[in-house]
C-alpha cells in the first residue's frame, strides 16, 4: 500500500489534470452556448462559475515539477500545499471579479471557493496523526483567503465597494467548509489507518488465545 505522502502527491497530480480538463470543457461549453445564445454572455442576472483559465498555469507547472524525478518527495509535498493555496486565491479572485453584490444581488448557494475548500481534504488531504496542527492551520488559512481577496479587490482594483452582507456571503460558508474539511480529513485518516492495519493482519484475526507455553 502506498504511503500517505505518496497518495497526497498522486492525488494532487490528478487534481491538476482535472482542473485543466475543466478549463477545456468550459471552453467547449462556452463555444456551444455562444452559438446558441450570444446574449447570455452579456447578461448579469446570474452569477456563474469563475473563469477557470487562471487555474491552468499553476496546474501545468505542478505537473511539470512532479515529472522531474530528481525533486525529492518532501519538496513535492510542499509544492502541493502551495498549489492548494494558489488555486484557492484564483477561484476567490474569479468570484470577486464578478461583483455579485451590485444591484443588491447575493450568491445563490455556496460560493465556488467554499466548495473547493471542502473538496481539498477529500482529494489531496494532508495526512493527520502528527500533523493535526498543520491540517487545522491550513483550514483556518484557507477560510481567511476569500474575505481577504474581496477586501483587496475592492481597495486595489476597479471593483465596487462590497457591503457587509457580501463579506458574510463570502466568509461564513468558507468557515463552515473549512471546519467540515478538518472533520473529513480526520475521518479519512482513520479509514486509511484501519485499511493499512487490516492489510498488515491479512485475512486472519485472532479472536481468542487457545493456550501458551509448552511441555
Amino acid at each position: 500500500m502506498l504511503s500517505d505522502w505518496e497518495l497526497l502527491i498522486g492525488r494532487a497530480r490528478l487534481m491538476a489534470m482535472a482542473l485543466i480538463g475543466l478549463w477545456v470543457f468550459e471552453l467547449f461549453l462556452g463555444y456551444i452556448v455562444y452559438k446558441v445564445s450570444p446574449e447570455f454572455f452579456t447578461s448579469r442576472n446570474q452569477v456563474g462559475p469563475p473563469n477557470s483559465f487562471w487555474t491552468v498555469p499553476p496546474s501545468i507547472l505542478l505537473l511539470v515539477l512532479f515529472g522531474i524525478r530528481k525533486i525529492p518527495w518532501q519538496v513535492k509535498v510542499g509544492l502541493t500545499i502551495v498549489y492548494v493555496f494558489t488555486i484557492t486565491i484564483t477561484i476567490a479572485a474569479g468570484e470577486v471579479s464578478s461583483a455579485w453584490w451590485t444591484d443588491g444581488r447575493r450568491i445563490d448557494g455556496l460560493p465556488w471557493v467554499s466548495m473547493w475548500i471542502l473538496l481539498v481534504p477529500i482529494v489531496i488531504a494532508i495526512p493527520w496523526g502528527r500533523h493535526r496542527g498543520g491540517e487545522i492551520g491550513r483550514a483556518l488559512f484557507l477560510s481567511a483567503i476569500p474575505p481577504f481577496i474581496l477586501y483587496l479587490g475592492t481597495k486595489w482594483f476597479d471593483i465596487p465597494d462590497a457591503p457587509l452582507i457580501a463579506y458574510l456571503d463570502f466568509t461564513v460558508p468558507s468557515i463552515i467548509a473549512a471546519a467540515l474539511a478538518v472533520i473529513l480529513a480526520r475521518m479519512m485518516y482513520r479509514l486509511r489507518k484501519q485499511a493499512r492495519e487490516a492489510q498488515r493482519l491479512g485475512s486472519y484475526v485472532l479472536e481468542e488465545q487457545i493456550g501458551s507455553g509448552g511441555m
